[in-house]
């Protein structure tokens, strides 16, 4: 079968930067490409015609993909030559969040993405590995879950926080009202998958725990996704191959 939608990608190989591929059955097919995009392969966001990618040492760029045959670059962002490191991107509204090595924590007006400006930092919130965003509010990850209300990119304010008793957060997925979490406990270091209501965003609501027992102590769930009931959970052993 022929996927409708276009798979993007980004290499940390220099010159060959961001790749766009159709699907035809098991067959992948290049149909575009930035070459002179840069990035260390940390995380790349698509929303609407627009590519957000978390470059790492290279910086936050920004691409033009309405035209999955021939996308642009529209800018980069690199910290005035300093090259912060990006470990994630995600967007709401007129809000992109760049979460940084370091504790810093970037928000973006890309009200007109070619022309993106620095609107606002909050600095010292904790480095993430990971930023999912919605309906206005941002989720960074950094042990536990930070909540911040980035509706207007140059004023965000910390609401509150998902403490890492919790959950050791790893990687989280939104989908509506509820935040999905998955990462390990923090008592006996076992995978723990997590549904959090944030529905009121400053009072998140736990509603589901789960803890895969079966594995041992060291091992953790690295991934999520999520379709309508089911939620698919990679998990990492302490020993042995990914399941």
């Amino acid at each position: 079968q022929t996927c409708a939608l276009p798979i993007y990608v980004v290499s940390d190989v220099n010159g060959i930067g961001l790749l766009v591929f159709s699907v035809n059955g098991t067959n992948l097919s290049k149909i575009g490409q930035i070459a002179n995009i840069s990035s260390t392969g940390y995380n790349m966001l698509i929303s609407g015609n627009h590519a957000y990618i978390a470059g790492g040492d290279s910086g936050l760029e920004i691409a033009d993909v309405s035209n999955p045959y021939s996308p642009s670059s529209l800018g980069l962002y690199n910290d005035s030559g300093s090259f912060g490191q990006y470990y994630s991107a995600a967007v709401t509204g007129n809000s992109l969040c760049g979460s940084m090595a370091g504790g810093d924590f970037n928000v973006f007006d890309v009200s007109q993405p070619s022309q993106a400006t620095l609107a606002a930092k909050l600095t010292g919130i904790g480095s993430g590995n990971q930023v999912v965003a919605g309906n206005g509010i941002a989720y960074l990850a950094n042990g536990g879950v930070k909540i911040i209300n980035v509706a207007t990119p140059n004023s965000p304010k910390l609401l509150t926080a998902i403490s890492n008793v919790v959950i050791q957060n790893y990687r989280m997925q939104l989908s509506g009202n509820i935040l999905y979490v998955v990462g390990q406990n923090g008592t006996a270091a076992q995978p723990r998958f997590v549904a959090v209501d944030v529905s009121n965003p400053s009072s998140p609501a736990v509603r589901c725990t789960k803890d895969f027992t079966e594995f041992g102590a060291g091992s953790f769930a690295f991934s999520v996704a999520v379709n309508g009931t089911k939620a698919l959970v990679g998990i990492q052993p302490n020993s042995g191959p990914d399941q």
